[in-house]
């Protein structure tokens, strides 16, 4: 059915309106080597098992950059296989991160 409406799914196993794709690609373009990047709300990292391979490398920024941190307030969220460390967020204190340490 859906390659009726997008006939490019046959080529790469993505369509051209897939936002994932075209987010993480900016996102790719934007990365530097010394960058420590946030990805806040990680979660348990469900994307790392993506069907797709093209879209499942996409969602990995490690090695292409110093560090991933992830935060999240579920603790499960530590064994993200996405990121380099994690960081748990609790209620009523402030985000463990220190000032300008980010750059995405």
């Amino acid at each position: 059915m859906i390659q009726h409406f997008y006939p490019e799914v046959q080529f790469g196993g993505f369509t051209q309106i897939d936002g994932t794709i075209l987010f993480y690609t900016r996102i790719h373009a934007l990365i530097e080597p010394h960058f420590i990047i946030a990805d806040i709300g990680c979660g348990k990292g469900d994307s790392a098992f993506d069907s797709n391979p093209y879209r499942k490398e996409l969602y990995n920024l490690r090695g292409h950059c110093k560090r991933v941190i992830g935060l999240d307030i579920d603790p499960d969220a530590r064994d993200n296989l996405l990121i380099d460390e994690f960081r748990l967020i609790e209620d009523n204190k402030p985000w463990p991160l220190e000032d300008n340490s980010i750059f995405l």
